[in-house]
């Protein structure tokens, strides 16, 4: 019997100039999180434009363009010289992970959950946890950088970033590296903040609209993808375009775009 597995909706789309969203829902809910609204200090400024030809459907926006194809299934990132980063068939995934295998997440694992003053009447766990996936192609020679601050490598390539563990754990060629936003004091990884977002050095970088936990692998278990998980029913990230990604000023086109997004320092 052939079994055609869960549906996806994907979503394409451009919120503000140098921008493209992918957003994946399994089932269309209100989800119990906090939503935190984008643009909150300076509003977007639209410029996509929408073309078709025989074999795809392309989005473009200030030199950055998605070109989407059906058969086979591909979500193709371009700038004006070259393609910067892919999703295909079998880079998209929902699936169930028995709860008794997420208890060391920091969701689970926080006082928040077990202190029985902060909760003294805990929810039954489920059976299971569900967790939307998505993964981004790695060129050779790519690098990756971001996911906040941490006493560890700056190029993150060949680890698994996660807010599941406050400790290192070997795993094959990478590490799995505590990301969540806590007080991890002095003896672990951890400095400041985690941030859901990476920047590479091939002019694009790329954030995780999601406000908890999310788990990031970069080129570990597979070494050519990025593959990024969070439990619930929909995962959207944003590819931001720019020029020049190593500039550190607050002129890299990038981090302008990003702040935009999220939140606009004062000064």
């Amino acid at each position: 019997m052939f079994h055609a597995g869960p549906v996806l909706n994907v979503k394409v789309h451009s919120p503000t100039q140098g921008v493209i969203g992918v957003r994946i829902d399994h089932f269309k809910h209100k989800d119990g999180l906090p939503v935190i609204p984008l643009f909150p200090d300076v509003p977007p400024i639209p410029d996509v434009s929408l073309s078709k030809s025989d074999t795809a459907t392309i989005l473009s926006t200030a030199g950055l363009t998605a070109e989407i194809t059906e058969h086979p299934y591909t979500i193709t990132f371009k700038d004006s010289r070259r393609t910067l980063t892919a999703a295909g068939f079998k880079h998209q995934a929902v699936f169930d992970v028995p709860y008794k295998w997420t208890t060391g997440t920091a969701a689970n694992s926080s006082c928040l959950a077990l202190d029985p003053s902060a909760n003294p009447h805990p929810a039954h766990p489920p059976e299971s946890v569900r967790y939307v996936h998505s993964e981004l192609n790695i060129s050779p020679g790519e690098l990756i950088y971001g996911l906040g601050e941490q006493f560890g490598a700056f190029v993150k390539n060949g680890k698994s970033h996660c807010s599941a563990s406050e400790s290192w754990i070997q795993h094959g060629i990478g590490q799995v590296v505590s990301v969540w936003n806590r007080d991890g004091g002095t003896s672990s990884e951890q400095a400041y903040k985690c941030v859901p977002f990476y920047i590479t050095n091939r002019n694009y970088g790329v954030f995780i609209n999601h406000p908890g936990e999310v788990e990031v692998e970069v080129g570990s278990e597979k070494v050519s993808r990025v593959g990024v998980s969070v439990a619930g029913e929909s995962l959207e990230y944003f590819i931001i375009y720019g020029e020049k990604p190593l500039d550190v000023s607050f002129s890299n086109e990038i981090f302008l775009h990003l702040l935009k997004l999220t939140i606009y320092p004062d000064s």
